[in-house]
């Protein structure tokens, strides 16, 4: 039995929503895992949606721990006639096969060692989704996969929970709860997407490393609700652990499940580099993924005055360079309060240090020989970037300068129509994110102005309220923003009053102020010199010709250096 090019061997799983079949490629002989959605939930359209999530949001990673998607379709009704297991038109995804299972299967011989290591390599594949604004929202061992080709890999799987900064565009702040109960965030059991983030994630890799070193959850109970209120309201466990762990690996997996985002790692590269500071126990172990010793780089970093902040402008770009089965569970409802239980004091500051070169050990990481083959995932597959390496070392440098010195930079990337500006920015602010080296704040401009294009918006969409307006947006603001300490009395009515005096992105504004340029420009930066405190800044004004406003914004930036400095670029 054969769909398309891919031959089913036999079923090898099965899911909540759907099954795992042995597939062989016909030509070229390769062995795939071929997930096909069970008849039953097929026209379920929240199942629909997460399995379309999963071909979405797989296909456009492309990291050497992250399961390669190779081909998606639906049964064709012929194939389905002979079959007694397929339905016609159910969708399917032809995916990596791993000939070890999953994490879960090794569960009685995993030592710290090992559990450390598969740790590092997990936090560095969140690490490359998180900057692309996938937040993978099911981190369980049996979707930790081992035996992948090439070297034996441990790859993330199974996104299809995945959350996408984009993919909630009503009004509101409630979800219907999705998920493991056992690994779920306290935000998450709420369904509080607005607060989804990195943070939800390593909640999830914090009970799933409680697990792996106790040998049981950290919360269980006879019922999802049971369980839902332990993760929101019952203290964080002591550690049990099943094997020899070093000093300092409790205070780290509570960091992780903190109920509180605040409290908890807020990067995976932050986790990363604290879980690499603990000690292996195992000289043979490698050292974290992310976070390789030092390498020269060939940074030529700017020769900027030490006093004088001028604005850097990068060589034009050369216009004729092209640039290139697991069980889902059941939605559950949960008490919607607002109550949570503080956490202990934070382990200190968690920034890792900014790494010296962007590059990576394994550039070009999809190498599987069937990509190629199949046209299905055209569109959707992430091209990376190649080449280019004068301006990308010349971009980390001016990252590097604004770390070392504290104070604001300005680049200007300019160039031939298509000759890829946004693209080699875009990569830029992705790679910054993925090492924890800065926070992102993007800005769109379009020559007809629409309600997503300029500061404001970008503001909303970072912060968390776009689509909120009235009291309801002043009651997240001061939840989100004071709690955070980005703001204080003072400085969180400024804020409202700049979001409130543009209404929310086509819904009716409550009571407006409408701020003047320059105090829109101050309270924004002054946000941003907020921000700045925790870890550098990085502001994107994208398409920057058609916004004045941005550009007025830039220039404001330079000029309180003398005054107010703070790293942002």
């Amino acid at each position: 039995m054969n769909l398309g090019a891919f031959e089913l061997i036999k079923p090898i799983g099965e899911g909540g929503m759907g099954a795992v079949w042995l597939g062989k490629h016909g030509d070229a002989g390769i062995d795939v895992a071929v997930k096909v959605m069970h008849p039953e939930v097929m026209d379920d359209p929240e199942y629909r949606e997460a399995f379309e999530t999963e071909v979405r949001s797989v296909a456009s990673l492309d990291h050497p721990n992250i399961v390669t998607i190779l081909d998606f379709g639906q049964v064709p009704k012929a194939v389905a006639k002979e079959s007694k297991e397929l339905a016609a038109d159910s969708p399917y995804l032809v995916m990596e096969f791993a000939r070890g299972g999953s994490v879960e299967d090794y569960f009685h011989e995993l030592t710290w060692p090992d559990v450390r290591e598969m740790l590092l390599v997990v936090l560095d594949a969140l690490a490359h989704a998180h900057a692309r604004d996938v937040i993978h929202r099911d981190l369980k061992p049996e979707n930790i996969l081992v035996g992948c080709e090439p070297n034996w890999s441990v790859k993330l799987t199974d996104f299809g929970l995945a959350h996408a900064a984009d993919r909630f565009k009503d009004a509101g702040k409630v979800e219907t709860a999705w998920g493991t109960p056992q690994y779920m965030a306290p935000e998450q059991l709420r369904g509080f997407w607005r607060e989804y983030g990195p943070w939800t994630d390593l909640y999830g890799l914090g009970c799933m490393a409680y697990e792996l070193i106790c040998g049981d959850w950290p919360y269980n109970g006879d019922t999802v609700w049971a369980i839902g209120d332990a993760h929101i309201n019952d203290p964080i466990p002591e550690l049990t652990p099943r094997f020899e762990v070093p000093a300092g690996a409790q205070a780290w997996v509570h960091k992780l499940m903190a109920k509180q985002r605040r409290h908890r790692f807020l990067h995976a590269a932050d986790a990363a580099y604290a879980l690499a500071q603990l000690p292996s126990m195992d000289e043979t172990q490698r050292f974290g993924v992310l976070f390789d010793p030092p390498r020269p780089t060939g940074v030529a970093t700017a020769d900027v005055d030490e006093v004088a902040v001028a604005t850097q402008v990068m060589p034009q770009l050369d216009p004729t360079v092209s640039v290139a089965g697991i069980d889902r569970g059941a939605p559950f409802e949960i008490d919607h309060g607002e109550e949570v239980v503080e956490d202990p004091a934070e382990l200190g500051s968690d920034m890792p240090p900014l790494v010296q070169d962007w590059r990576r050990d394994c550039e070009g990481t999809i190498s599987n020989e069937l990509l190629g083959i199949s046209l299905g995932l055209f569109g959707l597959r992430a091209i990376p970037l190649v080449d280019r390496d004068e301006e990308r070392d010349w971009l980390w440098g001016m990252l590097q300068e604004v770390h070392r010195r504290e104070q604001a930079r300005g680049v200007i990337v300019e160039g031939e129509a298509g000759t890829g500006k946004s693209e080699i920015v875009r990569w830029f602010c992705r790679r910054a994110r993925e090492v924890g080296g800065a926070q992102v704040l993007t800005a769109h401009h379009s020559p007809l102005s629409g309600p997503a294009d300029g500061l404001v918006p970008m503001m909303e969409r970072f912060v968390g309220c776009s689509r909120l307006c009235g009291d309801e947006r002043r009651r997240f603001l001061s939840n989100h923003l004071l709690q955070e300490g980005l703001a204080t009395e003072f400085e969180l009515r400024a804020l409202i009053s700049l979001f409130e005096g543009r209404g929310a992105q086509g819904l009716d504004p409550g009571p407006t102020h409408q701020t003047s340029r320059s105090e829109r420009h101050a309270i924004i930066y002054r946000y941003l010199s907020l921000l700045a405190r925790r870890r550098p800044v990085v502001v994107w004004l994208d398409d920057i010709q058609w916004g004045l406003d941005a550009l007025g914004f830039a220039q404001y930036v330079m000029q309180r250096q003398q005054e107010e400095p703070a790293p942002i670029l």
